[in-house]
């Protein structure tokens, strides 16, 4: 047998190699890609739950949580007012 055929016969072992490799590592990939969409589409859906949770309480809560803080910042500022009112006298 001539080194020609030994030559040839170790292309097409390893290209049958590489094909198969291939072939295995592509399933393995979409495999990973069919469960990523699924969970990116659970992700999604938890996401849009979870949005419309917070828009219901963000509402009702925000309101008098508005008010609580400008009502201490108004008080703040009153405070400051007479200090400086007081500080310009002496």
């Amino acid at each position: 047998m001539p080194i020609e055929w030994f030559r040839d016969l170790v292309i097409i072992i390893f290209g049958i190699i590489a094909i198969g490799t291939s072939v295995f590592f592509m399933i393995i990939a979409y495999s990973l890609y069919k469960r990523i969409i699924k969970v990116l589409g659970s992700l999604d859906e938890a996401c849009t739950a979870l949005e419309t949770v917070s828009s219901y309480v963000s509402q009702p809560v925000s309101q008098p949580i508005n008010l609580l803080v400008s009502l201490i910042q108004d008080v703040r500022d009153g405070i400051e007012n007479v200090g400086k009112i007081f500080q310009r006298g002496t």
